[in-house]
């Protein structure tokens, strides 16, 4: 019954891979990522949401790849981007 954001903003990934496992019951994670990362989605929702709003921006060749895998029951998960710069 709480939250957790998560930014990435300034992070790279080892070996051009990063994982994060996430478990949420009535609660919410909001994770940050840069617009140069792909970003695959692992996690299982029951009567929840898991929802990644991240895209590569155009042009741009990705450093790495997030993978983002868990449990959310009741609760949510977004993946967002921070745009390159900020």
């Amino acid at each position: 019954m709480g939250g957790v954001e998560l930014h990435l903003d300034n992070a790279r990934p080892a070996d051009g891979r990063a994982v994060v496992d996430v478990f949420a019951i009535w609660g919410g994670i909001d994770i940050r990522v840069p617009e140069d990362w792909r970003v695959e989605v692992e996690a299982t929702p029951i009567m929840a949401g898991v929802e990644s709003n991240a895209r590569l921006a155009p042009g741009v060749e990705p450093v790495g790849t997030l993978v983002v895998r868990g449990f959310v029951m009741m609760g949510g998960v977004e993946i967002k981007n921070t745009p390159l710069g900020d």
